[in-house]
This record gives C-alpha cells, sequence and structure tokens, in this order.
C-alpha cells in the first residue's frame, strides 16, 4: 500500500505556477475570512448583512454575508427547533444540534469555495483586461 502511494505521488504531475499561485491566494482569502465576523437581519423583508469584524477587503467580507445567507438563514429555524426540543440540558441540545451542525458545516465549506474561486476570476479577469 505504501508503494502505490509513493508511485503515485511520483506520477503526479508538478502544479504549474500559476495552479500554486492560484492555491496560495485561496489560502490567504480562506485565512482571511475565518477572521470575519457579521450579522445577518431582515428588515421589512429586506436582508441585511453587517460586517462587525472585517478582513479589512469589501469583496471577502461580502463572502461572509453570502455564506450566511445561503447556509444559515435557510437552517435557522430547524437549528432554534432542535434547541428548543432539547430544553435546558446541554447534553441533550448538543446531540440534537449535531446533525444540523454538520450540515450547516458542509454548506459553508461547499460555499466558501464557490465564492473564493469565483472572486478569484473575476480578480484574475480583471487583471488580464489591465494588462491588454
Amino acid at each position: 500500500m505504501m508503494t502505490l502511494a509513493l508511485l503515485l505521488v511520483q506520477a503526479a504531475p508538478a502544479p504549474s505556477p500559476l495552479a500554486a499561485a492560484a492555491e496560495d491566494d485561496i489560502v490567504v482569502i480562506g485565512n482571511r475570512l475565518n477572521g470575519w465576523d457579521g450579522k445577518i437581519s431582515y428588515t421589512f423583508g429586506i436582508r441585511n448583512c453587517r460586517t462587525t469584524k472585517s478582513t479589512g477587503d469589501k469583496e471577502i467580507d461580502t463572502i461572509g454575508c453570502r455564506v450566511l445567507a445561503d447556509c444559515f438563514l435557510p437552517m435557522k429555524q430547524r437549528i432554534i427547533g432542535a434547541a428548543k426540543a432539547a430544553g435546558r440540558d446541554a447534553e441533550k441540545r448538543k446531540a440534537a444540534q449535531a446533525p444540523l451542525n454538520a450540515e450547516l458545516t458542509a454548506c459553508v465549506n461547499a460555499r466558501r469555495a464557490a465564492l473564493i474561486n469565483e472572486l478569484l476570476d473575476r480578480r484574475a479577469a480583471k487583471r488580464s483586461e489591465a494588462g491588454s
């Protein structure tokens, strides 16, 4: 098994410098998003997102807001319902919310990845246009 893993690693082509740079950008944006914090609310049927701890980059902050809207809002009532159904017992609440937390985490990870890639594509297109 170890030999097969070594062969697969050796057979894999080296990443191109552009691919490596893109991966670095993804990591940097992801790390910046980890420091982002915000709140989402509805007023008169209009969704509002307010960044309470900025990344310093408005486009990255927007990703945080979109992930909240896309992942948390559709699940909010289910999360609250699970907490209420479990009552005051912290262990029961934790157990009731565990599958919802797993679902929320999967959504957040997928949306973050997609939105980061969209941002990188937009920025690459702008650089390309500026270089033309």
